[in-house]
């Protein structure tokens, strides 16, 4: 992968035989981007064979959690209080697509409804959350790469070089507003939608949710992760290999920190109480660091090395810091001082860099669990404490998306399938 090559242009370039491979259809040429069918001829659309597989049920999933940006929250934590599944899990459905539908990107979880982008095309696909069933389409002005954010029931997507704020029940295009750019995943907090541009014009960008004015512009490296907001301070990394901080309502820069030797920021900013956390890498992904900088003025507290580049998203505990390296291993920091606690590594990896590019390892937690999708393509779920493994799948086509979870729920899946995991009773 070259230098300026994140994940999604990545996978472009390795190709769409290499993509249905990692699925769990048979390869197809896509055609039209409004043919998505289930593998089953049932009224309920759901399917009639597990894909985890683990035991399947009948039941709705009802739960009242949300998870409506990238990495949850405006600090990017990727941690939800919540309990999540933690023994014998159930698939509760799968929906799955055929012809022109690609998903590279987790979905967002709104109110009893998920979000997805069809990778590549200028769609949004939304499902039912009960059951998994296709609710609509909606269109959007350009191509998306990137998950859109669902706040106070208006949908922001990145598309193309575009923000666009979208009603989820009509598909009405409020507003859409020209980055000079590729537009990268965003952030919503409050009255601002926070995004960084992914090529072209690269800068930060804040935008008035309503109108989609731009308030402010600030120029950085090229950025294609979520900015991180917290205490009136804006976070972005980019691939100049600084974390830089904003104002974050007139866009003045606080401080810049560069990342050393490491090369680039490809992992979102994590700001964890009064500490931000930083992951970064080289250009051929050998080495790496975990950085915490104060966020007030930018002060360097601790770095921690790594054999392995840092490209994905880490997650917050109560005490660590999660962090998944390049092939996928994974692994438990103190946040205090980043020293290591423990290391997982799933069974099969073979350090492939196709399946590196491919799958999203980006870690969530919930209360006493970590979830993350792993070298070999299967949902790990992992003690928080003790690094044991709780459960997997099995599936040998392979999971491909980072999971989000909205209360006892997982959500995740591969380039042609989404499905549901949740408990294995009523609690």
């Amino acid at each position: 992968m070259s230098p300026g090559l994140g994940r999604r242009q990545a996978l472009t370039v390795i190709g769409t035989t290499f993509i249905a491979g990692c699925s769990r259809s048979s390869p197809d040429n896509p055609t039209s981007t409004s043919d998505t069918t289930h593998a089953t001829t049932t009224s309920s659309n759901r399917t009639t064979k597990p894909t985890t597989p683990i035991e399947q049920t009948s039941k709705d999933v009802k739960t009242s959690k949300l998870w409506p940006q990238n990495r949850l929250n405006a600090q990017n934590t990727g941690y939800a209080d919540a309990t999540g599944p933690t023994k014998s899990p159930l698939q509760y459905w799968e929906h799955r697509v055929s012809k022109g539908i690609r998903f590279v990107e987790s979905p967002v979880l709104g109110e009893k409804q998920l979000f997805i982008p069809n990778i590549g095309s200028d769609e949004i696909i939304v499902l039912n959350l009960s059951d998994g069933t296709k609710k609509r389409v909606l269109d959007v002005p350009g191509q998306m790469n990137y998950s859109p954010a669902i706040v106070s029931d208006v949908l922001y997507a990145p598309s193309g070089e575009f923000v666009v704020a979208i009603d989820p029940k009509t598909g009405h295009t409020r507003w859409k507003t020209d980055l000079s750019g590729g537009a990268g995943p965003v952030t919503v907090v409050d009255s601002t939608v926070f995004v960084g541009v992914t090529d072209g014009s690269s800068a930060v960008y804040a935008l008035d949710t309503t109108t989609g004015k731009i308030k402010w512009r600030a120029e950085t490296g090229l950025i294609t992760t979520p900015p991180a907001i917290q205490d009136g301070t804006v976070i972005v990394g980019d691939w100049s290999g600084f974390i830089r901080a904003f104002q974050s309502d007139d866009g003045t820069e606080l401080w810049s920190h560069p990342v050393g030797r490491d090369d680039w920021i490809q992992a979102a900013p994590v700001i964890s109480k009064d500490t931000v956390f930083v992951c970064s890498g080289t250009h051929r992904y050998d080495h790496g660091h975990v950085y915490a900088f104060e966020l007030k003025n930018g002060k360097e507290r601790w770095s921690k090395e790594f054999g392995t580049g840092l490209s994905r998203s880490p997650a917050i505990g109560k005490n660590n810091l999660y962090v998944a390296g390049f092939h996928g291993e994974l692994y438990a920091i103190s946040q205090a001082d980043g020293k290591k606690q423990w290391t997982y590594t799933p069974e099969g990896t073979d350090g492939d860099t196709a399946t590196a590019i491919s799958v999203d390892f980006s870690p969530i937690t919930g209360k006493d669990t970590v979830y993350y999708t792993g070298s070999d393509q299967q949902l790990h779920a992992i003690n928080v404490r003790t690094g044991k493994k709780r459960w997997g799948t099995k599936n040998t086509h392979g999971v491909t998306l980072g999971p989000i979870l909205g209360g006892e729920y997982l959500f995740t899946g591969s380039t042609r399938s989404l499905f549901a995991i949740g408990p294995s009773q009523d609690k």
